[in-house]
């Protein structure tokens, strides 16, 4: 008593089927073998850590049936213990340094503390990661100097262009708030049409004669203070825009629970005065 198998038996068991069956991608059995055939007491334990990588590297990470195991040094470890009376000081030891090792030159990939088996494919894009994150680090600060130097010109640029665009307007005697003024009682004066809201989001946003925009509602006449709001869409346009869709009536809230719906008429009216291409 007290001698286990290590855990790696399994793959051994079960890699001539995974390979028949497409899992095993054979350059992965082929690169375990190869420390295996190659390496001695050292090669040996380097395949029998890949093998228990790709197995632990198989298992479901969905929530639910994640067991929670990860191809860390200290769980290989454990997996390859053999004599459980004998202290395991020194295969961790060893463990540690062959996993580091790979990791060193690209046999595994480490993310964490998780160690994981490198393909052909990954393996070019680890070179390519790290070539650019070498790059990065000795030339990180050149670059993120240039780049908030070029920030901070655009965004000086674009707050004097604004400064300018004031000064002019200043320069020029105009009044904004009077000129603001006289847009709201232009638009009042025209008068508007309820609008259809999906039709404002498809074809009217963009139209600077289309609008949505807050209304305010005084729900009791005898009592002024009680309103509600609400945001609507409104059309300033043409009454010949083919595009144009009134939508449903819309009703308003009453004192004790009535509603009033506001019919046609109500924008007929508002819009009398104007002719069908105004």
């Amino acid at each position: 008593m007290g001698t286990v198998i290590g855990g790696d038996f399994i793959y051994e068991q079960i890699a001539q089927d995974l390979l028949q069956s497409n899992v095993l991608l054979r350059e992965i059995h082929e690169a375990i073998e190869e420390h295996r055939k190659g390496g001695g007491v050292d090669g040996e334990l380097r395949a029998r850590l890949c093998s228990l990588s790709y197995l632990i590297g198989r298992l479901p990470r969905e929530q639910g049936a994640d067991i929670g195991l990860r191809a860390s040094a200290e769980a290989l470890a454990d997996l390859l213990v053999e004599d459980l009376q004998a202290g395991s000081a020194l295969l961790r030891n060893q463990v540690s340094a062959s996993l580091e090792q790979m990791a060193e030159t690209g046999k595994l990939m480490k993310i964490g503390d998780e160690y994981r088996l490198q393909t052909k494919q990954s393996s070019v894009w680890e070179g390519d990661f790290q070539e650019r994150r070498s790059r990065l680090l000795q030339d990180g600060q050149q670059q993120i100097a240039s780049l908030r130097s070029d920030r901070l010109k655009t965004e000086c640029e674009g707050r004097l262009k604004e400064i300018r665009l004031a000064d002019s307007i200043g320069s020029s005697g105009w009044d904004l708030n009077d000129q603001a003024r006289r847009y709201v009682a232009w638009w009042r004066e025209r008068g508007h049409r309820r609008l259809d809201a999906r039709t404002y989001q498809t074809k009217c946003v963009t139209c600077i004669r289309g609008c949505r925009m807050p209304v305010e509602m005084i729900v009791d006449q005898w009592n002024p203070s009680q309103k509600r709001y609400r945001f609507e869409t409104f059309c300033y346009g043409p009454k010949s825009r083919s595009s144009y869709r009134a939508g449903a009536t819309r009703e308003v809230p009453g004192r004790r629970g009535m509603v009033w719906e506001e019919e046609d008429w109500v924008d007929e009216d508002a819009a009398a005065h104007r002719g069908e291409d105004e």
